[in-house]
Parts: structure tokens; C-alpha cells; sequence
């Protein structure tokens, strides 16, 4: 019976840990995201206007030629460890999905010895500066 009581109560501790481990990787993985978004948006709007030769105010949106040359810098800058990032634009809105395996300390004992996939979507608006 202690065993069983021993057992249950070490089941809990891992199960505590591997839910942190998820939560931790999620909130890391998703400021990660909201920076590179940011950092996108930020560098376009200046970046598109010199390209084009045009004031910023005559600016509606931003291409996705426009804003993947920016976010391929910010991810230059950085390591981020098996980080994918997908790049959508519509109109002045950066969109980004990063997506990426956290592993997990005793990810192998709940069926993920892998990990498990963490998904994060930030979007930031470009801000023609005049």
C-alpha cells in the first residue's frame, strides 16, 4: 500500500514537471514569435518606402517581398534552436506562425518521447512613419 501511495505520488511530480516543462515552452516560444512579428513590422515600413522611392504615407500595405527580407534579418540576428516560421502578409499586417518540438523531462513516461509540438501565431500592423 506505501508503495502504491510512493508510486502515485512520484507519477504526480513528473506529471507536474512535464506540464510546467509544456507551459514554459509555449510562453518562451510565443514572446519569441511577438518579437520577430514586431521586429518584421518595425523594420518594413522603412525598409518599403526607401525600396520604392515613395513617402511613407502613400503606402496601403506591404508585400510579402517587402516584409521577408526584414524578418530574415531579425532571424540572423538570433538563435533560436528548430524554430520554423511561416510569413503571411495582408495589407499593413504581419502575420507569423512559429511552430517548434519542446521536449519534455519525462516526456518519454506520457507517450511523447519526442516532446510535443508547440504552435504560437503573432500578428503586428507596420506603422508608416511620416
Amino acid at each position: 500500500m506505501i508503495l502504491l501511495c510512493v508510486a502515485v505520488a512520484l507519477l504526480l511530480i513528473a506529471g507536474v514537471a512535464t506540464a510546467s516543462s509544456a507551459f514554459l515552452a509555449q510562453r518562451d516560444l510565443q514572446s519569441w514569435c511577438d518579437a520577430a512579428a514586431l521586429a518584421t513590422a518595425g523594420g518594413t515600413s522603412d525598409a518599403a518606402a526607401y525600396i520604392s522611392g515613395t513617402e511613407p504615407s502613400d503606402h496601403a500595405s506591404v508585400t510579402y517581398e517587402e516584409a521577408a527580407p526584414e524578418l530574415r534579418r531579425y532571424l540572423e540576428g538570433i538563435q533560436k534552436e528548430e524554430v520554423d516560421v511561416a510569413l503571411s502578409v495582408q495589407n499593413d499586417q504581419i502575420i507569423l506562425i512559429c511552430t517548434r518540438m519542446a521536449p519534455l523531462p519525462f516526456g518519454r513516461l506520457f507517450g511523447r518521447p519526442k516532446g510535443i509540438e508547440r504552435v504560437a501565431t503573432s500578428s503586428a500592423r507596420v506603422v508608416w512613419k511620416t
